[in-house]
């Protein structure tokens, strides 16, 4: 959950879940609305953001509405006809603008001449995004239904040949951790519903990955932290979890 304002604070946004984007635009038509060089978004589905007060809204173009505050003037999002059901936020009306790290420039064509940052993204000369690389295999979790959960783990650690791992605090109270020389992720989970063992992938972005698994027929089960267990289309069950960065 992330949170954000206005310069005098009449207009106030919460936001639920992981952003599906975060980018820089250089089009002429943004950098007017934010006063700046180059403006930067933040990309929301429009039902996991929550306004108090109301913004002021502008049609700049056809399909095309920006907001902003009409007491201070502060810029706050846009919104296009093209991508309904999406909002996006201006980076700098967050509390927490460091948390969000920009991924691509879109419409650099645009760009000013005497402008540019010092980073390796992607550089679109208009709208298109680089395709979202697909996750990769995490590991297996091995749910064990009502199950002693040191027991369930001591035999899957002598049949698999793997020392087991003791985690800390309350994830030690549910799971165990298989040691793997290879380094395949492994853990033994004391679950409610029946024995079964599950994989997880891995993502740097969780929820391009789950729309990206979406587009493939698999469904979203439900959300739990910063992860998605979804459902294959073939009935597997699997989670879809955010990637540690070395």
């Amino acid at each position: 959950m992330a949170s954000g304002h206005c310069l005098c604070g009449r207009i106030r946004f919460v936001t639920e879940g992981e952003p599906q984007w975060v980018a820089y635009c250089h089009c002429p038509s943004c950098r007017r609305h934010s006063g700046a060089p180059v403006a930067c978004f933040v990309n929301f589905p429009l039902e996991r953001v929550r306004f108090e007060g109301e913004p002021a809204r502008y049609a700049s173009s056809p399909g095309v509405t920006r907001s902003h505050c009409a007491h201070c003037g502060t810029s706050i999002a846009y919104e296009t006809a093209g991508r309904r059901g999406e909002i996006d936020l201006y980076l700098s009306a967050f509390a927490e603008p460091e948390r969000f790290e920009p991924q691509a420039h879109v419409y650099f064509g645009e760009r000013l001449p005497w402008f540019d940052t010092r980073d390796r993204l992607p550089r679109a000369a208009v709208t298109e995004f680089p395709p979202t690389p697909p996750g990769r295999l995490a590991g297996f979790i091995i749910d064990c239904q009502n199950a002693d959960l040191q027991a369930a783990a001591a035999f899957w650690s002598a049949a698999l040949g793997m020392p087991m791992r003791q985690l800390p605090d309350e994830e030690g109270g549910k799971y165990v951790r298989l040691v793997d020389a290879g380094g395949l992720h492994i853990e033994v989970q004391a679950v409610d519903h029946p024995s079964r063992v599950h994989l997880d992938i891995a993502s740097e972005d969780v929820e391009a990955e789950v729309r990206r698994l979406e587009a493939l027929g698999a469904t979203r089960v439900a959300q739990v932290h910063s992860w998605w267990v979804m459902e294959a289309p073939t009935g597997q069950r699997f989670c879809v979890v955010r990637a540690v960065l070395p």
